[in-house]
């Protein structure tokens, strides 16, 4: 699902009347919030119940290859974000693997 398919199914399933400009103001914001928390560094966790949590760490440098000259290189540390899906998550992952199998 893209940012264009995902927009006009929340505004299809909110409670609350609103216009399709607000609900991107909302998805937008909420993309913002995400963001800024990574970029800031103050909490290594957002947890989104029902969907899963993001959590922020830092890889370590290793060495690493030129896949083209097969040369060592220094890969430098980075700061990486990993997901782990909450149990619903899992949940909706179980039943879409039944129904795909």
């Amino acid at each position: 699902m893209t940012y264009d398919d995902l927009l006009p199914e929340v505004h299809k399933r909110m409670i609350v009347p609103m216009s399709l400009k607000n609900v991107e103001r909302v998805i937008e914001t909420l993309h913002d919030v995400i963001l800024n928390e990574v970029a800031n560094g103050k909490d290594p966790k957002i947890k989104l119940n029902g969907i899963g949590t993001f959590n922020i760490k830092k890889a370590s440098a290793r060495m690493g290859r030129n896949p083209k000259t097969g040369e060592a290189i220094q890969i430098p540390s980075r700061m990486k974000v990993l997901f782990k899906p909450d149990g619903r998550m899992k949940q909706a992952l179980a039943v879409a693997d039944k129904v795909r199998a």
